[in-house]
């Protein structure tokens, strides 16, 4: 239950990002902003209520850091959380 607690945390703390983040900006948006690489595209994700399952998806990627790729720029320890 915490872990599914904390992973919905992340998954709003993101969705707001994404409303003006330029961290998802600039880590994410090449492949995930209007194109839906991997089948997430962070332009057409709703709130976390409508789509939590693509938010969580995001959140555990980034947290897991299996995103961004290991030969793209990377994000801080700081900008992961």
């Amino acid at each position: 239950m915490l872990k599914v607690m904390r992973c919905m945390l992340f998954a709003l703390t993101l969705q707001a990002a994404n409303e003006g983040s330029p961290v998802l900006k600039q880590y994410c948006s090449a492949c995930h902003g209007k194109a839906a690489s991997g089948g997430i595209s962070l332009d057409q994700m709703g709130s976390v209520g409508e789509h939590y399952q693509q938010w969580q998806k995001v959140a555990l990627a980034i947290e897991q850091r299996r995103m961004p790729p290991e030969k793209m720029p990377q994000p801080s320890d700081a900008e992961r959380t």
